[in-house]
């Protein structure tokens, strides 16, 4: 479970390149619109290629805060759903300088190690599919 949680991490910042942005040409424009969403919780859906089986569809769900967090489901495939209460210190990092100018070059980076893999690791949690 760590590693898949580990892979969400990397993911979820870089969330890769939305099938709407790369028909138009615009291959950063899903990536910053959901750093976008993330950084003030809003309500959000964004939908791109798997980075493994590039004909599958993932998303990442922002549903909106609740007590506290803000609640963010990444559905990939499998049998699991990751289902995150992000707290604000790991949106700060998922939202960063830094990750915003990774989104909009392309040229994303991370390890199982940086603190926001070790976040994630602890407000995600992986639930069964309905």
């Amino acid at each position: 479970m760590r590693t898949l949680l580990l892979v969400l991490a990397a993911t979820a910042v870089a969330a890769l390149v939305p099938i709407h942005a790369q028909r138009a040409g615009d291959p950063a424009a899903g990536a910053v619109a959901w750093l976008d969403h993330l950084k003030t919780c809003t309500p959000y859906t964004y939908r791109y290629p798997n980075p493994i089986v590039p004909s599958v569809t993932d998303e990442n769900i922002i549903t909106g805060r609740k007590d506290g967090t803000c609640q963010v489901t990444y559905v990939i495939p499998g049998p699991d759903n990751s289902v995150c209460q992000l707290t604000a210190p790991t949106i700060a990092l998922m939202t960063s300088a830094d990750q915003y100018q990774q989104a909009r070059t392309g040229r994303f980076g991370g390890s199982s190690s940086d603190a926001l893999s070790q976040r994630m690791t602890q407000e995600c949690t992986l639930v069964k599919k309905p």
